[in-house]
C-alpha cells in the first residue's frame, strides 16, 4: 500500500544545501501541512505563458490551468482518441509540466531553502545458532495479514508451512521451513541489476517483483556554476528512469528454482494484488523535462553580483532575482512547448498507445500511472502483460475482491484562504482478456490515512473514513481546521456520488486508524486521548455514529479478534495535565483489547504497555508486521528499543531487536509467552571512536503449530512457543 501524501508536486531533491527551517515552514504551510502560519508572498507576476497549441477534438479531457484550479465535482477520467489522440496527448503532457513547474519556481524565488543529508553503511557480525529439537508437520501455519480477504498481497516473506521464501538485499532466500529444527537455506536467487521488492506465493509459482532503477545523470548547468554551492532547490525535477521486472519461477523442488517468465513493465513499483491466478499491479513514473529545462536561474556575470542579498545567491537586489526567476520561467515554458511527444512520454512508449492514455479534468499531482495485469493460469507462452495508463499520480491504492480504487488528492500550487482539502477516486474493474476497465470516477472532501479507511460494500458503495482539512483566513496568518467523517459513494452512470455522510467528529484531531468490517465501521482520532468512533453502515445514505469511548493514546492499527473483538497496537500517552501538557517520557508501546459487541458503548478491556520511550514495533506502522494467528489465538509483533543496558541487551549494543509473542484472551487480556531475540546477531556501522553495533530490525514472523519464526532481511530464527529464549533453528540470510 501507498499513503496519500499532501497535494504538491512529488518531491525528488538533491542533497542541496542547508535547510532554513523558517523557510521550510512557510513551505509546509503551501504543501497544505503545518498549523496557524503566516502565507508566503504571493508570487510576483511572471511572464505570460506561450498560448498553448488548441486542444484537439480527440480529447474529451482538459487539464484546469488555473493559477488555484479548484477541486472538480464533475470528475471524469477519459481516452484520448481518434486521429489526433496523440496531439491531445502532448498537449495535455505540456500543460501539467508548465503548470508545475511555474509552481515549482516561483516557490524557490520567493523562499530560497536547501538541504544535505547522507546514509551509514552497514555490516553483519556472527550469529550464534539455538539447540535443535524434532516436530511433526504444521497442522496450522500464518500467512501474509492482508488488508482484504481473498485478495494476496505482495510481500518480503512468504510460505507455505513447509517452505520459506525470504527476501534480503538484492537476493531471494529459499528456505526448508518444516520441521523447525531443520530450518535451512536450500537455493538463493540473485539479482544483480534490481532488487527485489515483493514476493506472492502460489502453489508452486514463485512470482518475484523487483525494482530496476538506472543512474541519472544531473547536468551542471541545470544546478549553477560548476564548483560553487549548490543553489536552494525545492522543486529539483530529476528523471525517474525506473522499471519493474516481474519474474515467475517453478519452486516445486526448493533446492532447485527454476525461472519460467520475465516481464519488464515500465515504472517504478508501487503496490500489486493478486485475486486468484490474476496478478494486478500499479506502478509510477514522472515525466522528464525536457533538455534545456533549469530549476534556478542561470548564474549572472560576476559584475551584477556587487552585493548579494543571501551568501549562497548572486544578485544584488530582489528585483534581479525576481527578474532572473521570470526570465527562467519564460525559457522553460518555450521549451517544453517545442518538445516531441517521444521526449515527454516514459521510454518504450509508442504513439500506438496514445489511446489507451486515460486522463482527469481534474487537477491532481501530475504522474505517469500505470496498471499492469497478468494471467498466470495461461500456459507461460500465452502470458503477456496488458497495460493502462493514467496522468495522474499513485496515490492511495485500495483493491477489493473484485475493483481497484486509485486515489489521488486535488493539487494546490499554494495555499490561500477557503481551500477545502478535497480527494478523487477512480474505480477500475477488470477483464481477464483486456485488463483494466475504468468504471466510475468521483470526488469527495478530505483525504484518506491509508487503505483501511476505504472499504467497497457488497453493493458497490465506497464507504471512506475521511480526514477533513480547510484552511481559514485569520488575519495575516492561515488557520488549518481539522475534523473526520464517514461518507459513502454510491456508483451511478459511471460516476461515484456522495449518497450519504455522518456530521463532523473529532475537531482538530486526527485519524490515527481505520477499520471497515460488513455494516460496521470504527475509527480512531488522536490529539491529546484517543476516541475510538463506532459507525453502523447498514444504511449507505445514513450512516451514523453510535459510540464512542475516550482512552489515553491511540491505536495506530485495529484487528479483528472475533465478531465482537478488536485488538489495537499503538502507543500510550498520559492524560494531559491541569495545564494541558502531556508527560511524553511515559510514551510507551500499547496493546489494547475492545469490546464492540455493543456499538453504542465499546468499552477497552483491557491493555499492556511495552517497553520504554525508546521502544517501537514495526506492527504500529505496517500491518504485515502485525501476525494475529486465530488457530491458536496467539499474537505476534516485532519490538525494537534504544538505549538499554542490563539484562537482555548485548554487550556494548544499545539496542534490544525481538520479537514478542502473547496469548490473546477476550476474557483475561494479553498474557506473554516470551520473545525471540536477535540481540546476539549484530550489525555494525561507523568507523573508529564513532563506531556502534546493533541488533537487526526484525519485520516479519511467522506461526505454524507451536513454533514460531522471526525474520528480518539479516536472518530467521525458529523457537518453540514453550521455550522461546532458546532458538531450535537460525539461518543467516544476508551475505
Amino acid at each position: 500500500m501507498t499513503n496519500s501524501s499532501p497535494s504538491v508536486p512529488r518531491r525528488q531533491n538533491a542533497a542541496l544545501g542547508m535547510l532554513f527551517v523558517a523557510a521550510f515552514s512557510a513551505f509546509m504551510v503551501g504543501c497544505g501541512g503545518g498549523g496557524s502560519a503566516t502565507p508566503a508572498p504571493a508570487p510576483a507576476a511572471s511572464p505570460t505563458p506561450p498560448a498553448p497549441p488548441p486542444a484537439s477534438a480527440a480529447s474529451d479531457v482538459e487539464r484546469p490551468k488555473s493559477d488555484l484550479p479548484v477541486p472538480t465535482e464533475q470528475l471524469k477520467l477519459a481516452k484520448f482518441s481518434g486521429a489526433g489522440a496523440c496531439t491531445a496527448l502532448e498537449t495535455y503532457i505540456e500543460d501539467a509540466l508548465i503548470q508545475q513547474m511555474q509552481a515549482g519556481l516561483a516557490y524557490q524565488r520567493d523562499n530560497p531553502v536547501g538541504y544535505r543529508s547522507g546514509i551509514p553503511g552497514i555490516t553483519l557480525a556472527s550469529p550464534v545458532s539455538g539447540a535443535p529439537s524434532n516436530s511433526p508437520a504444521p497442522a496450522n501455519y500464518s500467512v501474509t495479514n492482508v488488508r482484504t480477504e481473498g485478495v494476496d498481497e505482495p510481500d518480503t516473506v512468504k510460505n507455505d508451512g513447509t517452505r520459506m521464501f525470504v527476501i534480503s538485499g538484492s537476493d531471494v532466500v529459499h528456505l526448508r521451513s518444516w520441521p523447525a529444527s531443520q530450518l535451512a537455506e536450500m537455493a538463493r536467487t540473485s539479482f544483480s541489476t534490481s532488487r527485489p521488492t515483493g514476493l506472492l506465493l502460489q502453489g508452486n509459482r514463485l512470482v518475484v517483483i523487483s525494482a530496476q532503477y538506472s543512474p541519472v545523470t544531473i547536468q551542471p548547468a541545470v544546478l549553477g556554476t560548476a564548483g560553487a554551492l549548490p543553489p536552494p532547490c525545492i522543486d529539483c525535477r530529476y528523471p525517474d528512469t525506473g522499471k519493474t521486472i516481474i519474474s515467475t519461477y517453478d519452486v516445486s523442488e526448493t533446492a532447485k528454482p527454476t525461472l519460467q517468465r520475465q516481464f519488464e513493465v515500465q515504472g517504478s513499483y508501487i503496490t500489486a494484488r493478486l485475486v486468484g491466478q490474476s496478478l494486478r499491479m500499479v506502478g509510477s513514473r514522472q515525466f522528464q523535462y525536457p533538455a534545456g529545462v533549469q530549476w534556478y536561474p542561470s548564474t549572472p556575470s560576476a559584475a551584477s553580483a556587487t552585493g548579494p542579498i543571501q551568501p549562497w545567491e548572486p544578485w544584488a537586489s530582489l528585483a534581479e532575482r525576481t527578474a532572473a526567476f521570470n526570465a527562467t520561467i519564460a525559457k522553460n515554458e518555450a521549451t517544453i512547448r517545442a518538445a516531441t511527444l517521444s521526449a515527454l512520454t516514459p521510454t518504450g512508449f509508442t504513439n500506438a498507445e496514445c489511446s489507451q492514455v486515460l486522463a482527469p479534468n481534474a487537477t491532481s499531482a501530475f504522474g505517469w500511472v500505470s496498471l499492469s495485469s497478468l494471467d498466470l493460469s495461461l500456459p507461460n507462452a500465452n502470458q503477456s502483460v496488458l497495460n493502462q495508463y493514467a496522468l495522474t499520480e499513485a496515490g492511495l491504492v485500495y483493491a477489493s475482491a473484485t475493483n481497484l480504487h486509485l486515489v489521488t488528492r486535488h493539487w494546490y500550487a499554494r495555499t490561500a484562504a477557503a481551500q477545502t482539502d478535497t480527494s478523487y477516486v477512480h474505480r477500475f474493474g477488470f477483464n481477464a482478456g483486456t485488463g483494466f476497465e475504468l468504471l466510475a470516477s468521483g470526488t469527495f472532501e478530505g483525504s484518506l490515512k491509508d487503505d483501511f479507511s476505504i472499504d467497497e460494500a457488497a453493493n458497490g458503495d465506497l464507504r471512506l473514513a475521511t480526514q477533513l482539512l480547510r484552511y481559514r483566513a485569520n488575519g495575516a496568518t492561515f488557520t488549518r481546521e481539522l475534523s473526520s467523517q464517514m461518507q459513502v459513494l454510491r456508483p451511478s452512470a459511471g460516476k461515484l456520488a456522495l449518497v450519504g455522510k455522518t456530521a463532523e467528529l473529532a475537531k482538530g484531531e486526527t485519524i490515527q486508524s481505520a477499520r471497515i468490517m460488513g455494516t460496521r465501521g470504527f475509527v480512531v482520532t488522536f490529539r491529546a486521548v484517543d476516541p475510538l468512533f463506532t459507525f453502523d453502515l447498514s444504511d449507505g445514505a445514513n450512516p451514523q455514529v453510535l459510540g464512542e469511548l475516550k482512552v489515553p493514546g491511540f491505536s495506530s492499527y485495529l484487528h479483528p479478534v472475533d465478531a465482537n473483538t478488536l485488538v489495537g497496537i499503538g502507543t500510550f500517552l498520559p492524560e494531559p495535565d491541569v495545564n494541558g501538557r502531556v508527560d511524553n517520557s511515559q510514551r510507551r508501546v500499547q496493546l489494547s483489547l475492545f469490546d464492540v459487541s455493543n456499538l453504542r458503548t465499546p468499552k477497552q478491556s483491557h491493555n499492556l504497555l511495552l517497553g520504554t520511550l525508546s521502544a517501537t514495533s514495526a506492527a504500529q506502522f505496517d500491518h504485515k508486521a502485525f501476525n494475529y494467528f486465530a488457530a491458536t489465538k496467539r499474537l505476534a509483533i516485532p519490538f525494537y528499543q534504544y538505549g538499554g543496558v542490563g539484562s537482555g541487551f548485548a554487550p556494548n549494543v544499545s539496542t534490544n531487536s525481538s520479537l514478542k509473542v502473547f496469548d490473546v484472551s477476550t476474557q483475561t487480556g494479553f498474557a506473554a509467552r516470551g520473545e525471540i531475540s536477535f540481540n546476539d546477531i549484530l550489525r555494525s556501522t561507523g568507523a573508529g571512536s564513532a563506531s556502534f553495533r546493533y541488533a537487526p530490525f526484525i519485520s516479519r514472523s511467522v506461526q505454524a503449530d507451536d513454533y514460531i519464526y522471526a525474520i528480518g532481511d539479516v536472518a530467521v530464527r525458529a523457537a518453540n512457543v514453550a521455550d522461546l529464549s532458546r532458538p531450535v533453528a537460525t539461518v543467516i540470510a544476508a551475505k
